[in-house]
């Protein structure tokens, strides 16, 4: 059985893997992970290559980026995936400002930052965020004073969010991928959890006991216990490609990354002539229909694992305004024909 952990140093970026340990060189792997001569390249780099010495001084933004990144300031609280996103930002950041000396650092610089990812409002938002943290360590270590990033104030990017699917779409997708096919069980798995990608990948046996399905959801931290409902057990037995520790693996057995998933399922869409459709509004759709069938608030939130109401909220008021309007309609007409 393949290993679900990789050897220490060894991240894997996309398709390819990298021996990455901070200070040294990083250096593209070959091979699959565990393999005898996957594990020389990593034994000959840990021989013949040195770390490499930081060239900046005390006091500049890349030797306090350095401590704010081995800190529990930047890893308490967050998910590795939030962190490797943080980091990726920052490092990013460091390399064009890391010789700068963070006691200069002023609002118009961190102004001229965010204006550089002025076309991609979500990327500006989320730079704004980890340099909001990192100059709150700054403030606290006594670098500086105060933070400039809390001086800017960045307007809501205006988002309709993803597509909520219909009925009319999920029937559709249904024709063009019937029960038995992988696409159908990607499907199936976000339609009756109701789960985020982040946990519809990882969905498996494990995660079934005495007929309900129990884990805990990647982003929040909640626990979910759902029944395991027949439709989505009869597409699971139907299904001949499945993994061990995932009911859905790619064509060469292995379980999906949180992207493939994403991007498996994307494609899907595409070829039931849907391609305004995700993932993620599947689990918009299953909130819909609770909403629709008259379950509370507290009731969806049971399946979803939402934390914060709002949401939700939306749904059950659109369902209820619709009822309400049947209701007042048709007994003004009913009562006019009588």
């Amino acid at each position: 059985m393949l290993r679900k952990n990789l050897p220490q140093y060894v991240k894997r970026e996309k398709s390819h893997y990298y021996f990455r340990r901070r200070n040294w060189p990083r250096v593209k792997l070959t091979g699959v992970p565990w393999t005898p001569e996957f594990m020389a390249q990593i034994h000959a780099i840990l021989i013949n290559q040195r770390p490499t010495p930081s060239a900046h001084p005390p006091g500049s933004v890349a030797a306090i980026l350095t401590q704010y990144l081995a800190s529990l300031d930047f890893t308490s609280g967050k998910r590795a995936s939030t962190q490797d996103g943080d980091r990726r930002r920052l490092e990013a950041w460091g390399v064009t400002y890391g010789a700068a000396e963070i006691r200069f650092l002023q609002v118009k610089h961190i102004e001229d930052m965010l204006a550089s990812k002025a076309g991609v409002r979500h990327a500006q938002r989320s730079l704004h965020r980890v340099l909001r943290a990192f100059l709150d360590y700054c403030v606290n270590r006594k670098y500086i004073r105060e933070n400039p990033a809390r001086l800017i104030k960045l307007e809501a990017p205006e988002t309709v969010g993803y597509h909520p699917i219909t009925n009319e779409e999920i029937a559709q997708f249904e024709a063009r991928f019937p029960i038995g096919t992988k696409a159908r069980l990607a499907f199936a798995l976000c339609l009756y959890t109701g789960s985020r990608r982040s946990d519809a990948h990882r969905l498996g046996p494990q995660h079934v006991q005495n007929g309900r399905i129990q884990l805990i959801q990647q982003k929040t931290g909640s626990v979910i216990d759902i029944p395991l409902v027949e439709p989505l057990r009869k597409i699971i037995a139907a299904t001949n490609l499945r993994g061990i520790d995932t009911f859905l693996v790619t064509d060469q057995g292995r379980p999906y990354t949180v992207q493939g998933f994403a991007n498996y399922l994307k494609d899907c869409f595409r070829q039931a002539g849907l391609p305004h459709c995700s993932s993620h509004g599947l689990r918009k759709a299953l909130i819909r229909q609770l909403a629709e069938a008259g379950y509370s608030e507290d009731d969806i939130a049971s399946v979803s694992g939402h934390t914060d109401m709002r949401e939700i909220r939306t749904y059950v008021q659109n369902a209820r305004k619709a009822k309400m309007a049947d209701r007042a309609l048709g007994g003004l007409f009913a009562a006019t024909a009588s």
